[in-house]
């Protein structure tokens, strides 16, 4: 599923699904079902520059925090203050995350499956010194997509390509990471929300200690941190897919919004 996907008819409010970068909306669409059949409206965004990718779309972080607030704003117009649930996975979880701060008294729940507020040292290390001297030529060379950690064989075979990405929209990531983790130093604590996080020991591509962090610097949303031990970093279309689902779920029945 490269495009965006939406299931409507839900009454308990609304879920935002985000997915990752280098990613697209299939990496979100297992939570979809799950989420309708309980009750819920479902929207999963296509973030722009990945999945079905149209001609001259831009992919950056201006692009991509603008498609995650229009959604959001759709949604709570549909459903009311308090009645949407933000959900994101790696990059979509730090797009999620920062919604979630400026929209504090709107928003109903913040999950971040996979928070991408910390990668590899080398990555750090190599991100920081190229964005000191890529030039507009640097920022437009394609990289090679690093291999995925997915466990489930049959899933990475199933995965649709990834779009092509350059130097400048790893850059731009790697931006809106280092934002948002300033951006929860600052306001995180005050945070009213629920906040899940959801991470697995196993992720190549964001390490643990990231979600830990973040769940660290957030206490006033009483985060519930649940820590997978079979997945890799792509948690909704891996192994234990199914098992976080159902903490998703139940997160939501025992604390998501109500009327």
């Amino acid at each position: 599923m490269s495009e965006a996907f939406e299931i409507r008819g839900g009454r308990r409010g609304g879920v935002l699904l985000v997915h990752g970068f280098t990613g697209s909306p299939h990496e979100m669409a297992p939570l979809s079902g799950p989420l309708a059949a309980a009750g819920w409206d479902v929207v999963g965004v296509r973030l722009p520059g990945h999945g079905a990718v149209r001609p001259g779309e831009p992919n950056d972080r201006e692009a991509w925090a603008a498609t995650v607030r229009d959604a959001f704003g759709g949604m709570a117009r549909l459903h009311g203050p308090g009645r949407v649930v933000v959900a994101g996975l790696s990059m979509g979880a730090l797009l999620a995350i920062d919604l979630a701060l400026a929209e504090r008294d709107r928003v109903g729940a913040l999950v971040a499956l996979s928070p991408a507020i910390a990668i590899p040292a080398r990555r750090s290390a190599a991100l920081r010194g190229v964005g000191l001297v890529a030039t507009g030529g640097v920022r437009a060379i394609a990289l090679r997509k690093p291999p995925s950690d997915l466990r489930d064989q049959a899933a990475l075979a199933a995965r649709p390509p990834a779009a092509p990405v350059t130097v400048g929209a790893a850059l731009s990531f790697d931006d809106l990471r280092r934002d948002v983790r300033r951006r929860v130093r600052r306001e995180g604590a005050s945070f009213p929300r629920p906040l899940l996080v959801v991470h697995a020991r196993r992720d190549r591509t964001c390490p643990l200690r990231g979600a830990r962090w973040l769940a660290r610097r957030m206490p006033g949303a009483a985060p519930e941190l649940h820590v997978l031990e079979r997945s890799g970093h792509v948690i909704p279309i891996d192994l234990e897919g199914e098992r976080a689902a159902a903490i998703v779920l139940d997160f939501l029945e025992r604390r998501g919004p109500r009327d």
